[in-house]
């Protein structure tokens, strides 16, 4: 149970995981002084997720004592074709959810107007109440999508029991994104010293009967390195599965490595631990929300859109809402009540014919990929990849691309607005 009436809080955060912990720390951070309840699911936090990408300052303004790992150069392969990017200014990032949830939790713990109850399985019926039983100025953040279960259900017609509520976020069809990471650990260094600054985020791109495919890499230390082999597909693949072709992937990739430095004296012993799990749909995952949901809510995380369906990065669009948020709410403005809008009308669109054109020509993908990493920047593709982009860079993108198949994907998007 809260530990003040529910009419006290002046936040109430339904999810604590990114976006929810995100938010907490950031009104902690601006000195708000209402009580903030944050209530999650998980009875326990742990690594269960690697968030990396290009982030700005302000973005990772109130993150800097979290550890980040620092790859100031990134590669993109397919068959004997190789693209490098090298930036120490446009670093990518990746921060381990283990050490994000520690410093949250730390900060968080630390601030007697925070209180985070574990271990609590909302309802529907117990957001009902929470909205009821609230004040008029708290305001609700949903974070996992259940107060979208409530408004069908108030809407509905004839309703006869209450949905479940594992059932909020919407499940579209075509392309995903899906991969499971292993941890693999070495008897042998896999790096050097100088290996440990590179990411291979597209190695090996190809088409297989599963759909398309790469392997994407991070040194962590000089002993180990996370490895995901990431599909683009619209097949159910299993976690069993997943785990199986990283694992291989890894034995490929490191076996080689370490033949070629003929470093060995004995026999390689790689170790792997799972690490973490992506089902990342490659569409917009959100129906559209209704503007105003029985009092003042804010939709945030990945339900909300937060995740960039051509990419599957959110935390930097998860760090944007969460500043606009508590700007918001530490000023006492109006709330934002509405659908927050992560990123520009354009993006979204040329986004959505981007993932139209891997949808029907896979065979394509591995050129266009490395086509885009050639006439971009190390800048430009850090810029172009979190969502500040400019006329200048979309254009280059676009020039890029095969041109047929995007007139083609751009005529279809066009007559689909129009039937609308």
């Amino acid at each position: 149970m809260p530990n003040h009436p529910i009419n006290e809080y002046g936040v109430i955060i339904l999810g604590g995981g990114c976006a929810g912990l995100s938010l907490a720390r950031k009104l902690v951070q601006q000195h708000f002084s209402l009580p903030i309840l944050i209530l999650e699911q998980r009875s326990k936090y742990q690594h269960d997720r690697t968030w990396s990408g290009w982030f700005s300052k302000k973005q990772m303004q109130g993150l800097e004592a979290i550890p980040k790992r620092t790859y100031t150069s990134w590669s993109f392969t397919a068959d004997l074709e190789r693209v490098t990017h090298e930036s120490k200014e446009s670093a990518y990032l990746s921060i381990a959810s283990e050490d994000f949830y520690a410093d949250s939790l730390a900060l968080l713990k630390q601030s007697p107007i925070v209180e985070l109850q574990l271990n609590t399985s909302l309802q529907l019926r117990d957001v009902e109440r929470l909205l009821t039983e609230k004040d008029e100025q708290t305001v609700v953040v949903d974070t996992i999508g259940i107060s979208r279960n409530l408004q069908k259900h108030l809407l509905a017609e004839g309703v006869t029991q209450e949905p479940n509520p594992k059932q909020c976020i919407f499940e579209p069809s075509g392309l995903w994104q899906r991969f499971v990471g292993v941890t693999v650990s070495s008897n042998e260094p896999l790096f050097s010293p100088e290996g440990l600054d590179h990411a291979a985020l597209m190695h090996d791109m190809q088409n297989t009967e599963h759909g398309f495919c790469f392997h994407y890499m991070l040194p962590l230390t000089q002993h180990s390195a996370l490895v995901e082999t990431t599909f683009f597909t619209q097949k159910p693949l299993n976690s069993i599965f997943l785990q199986q072709q990283s694992i291989a992937a890894a034995e490929h990739l490191f076996a080689l490595s370490i033949d070629k430095k003929q470093v060995r004296n004995h026999e390689l012993e790689l170790t792997f631990t799972a690490s973490e799990e992506g089902h990342l749909p490659m569409q917009a995952c959100t129906e559209g929300f209704v503007k105003k949901a029985r009092g003042s809510i804010i939709y945030g995380g990945i339900t909300a859109g937060a995740l960039r369906p051509s990419s599957g990065y959110a935390f930097a669009a998860i760090q944007d809402w969460a500043n606009k948020v508590t700007l918001s709410v530490v000023a006492q403005e109006a709330p934002i009540f509405d659908t927050y809008r992560h990123y520009a009308n354009i993006t979204v669109y040329l986004d959505n014919i981007f993932l139209a054109v891997l949808e029907r020509y896979p065979d394509m993908i591995p050129k266009m990929f490395l086509s885009m990493a050639n006439i971009l920047s190390a800048k430009q593709f850090a810029l172009f990849m979190n969502h500040q982009a400019g006329l200048w860079i979309w254009l280059k993108v676009i020039w890029a691309m095969p041109k047929l198949p995007f007139i083609k994907a751009w005529w279809m998007s066009c007559r689909k607005i129009k039937n609308l």
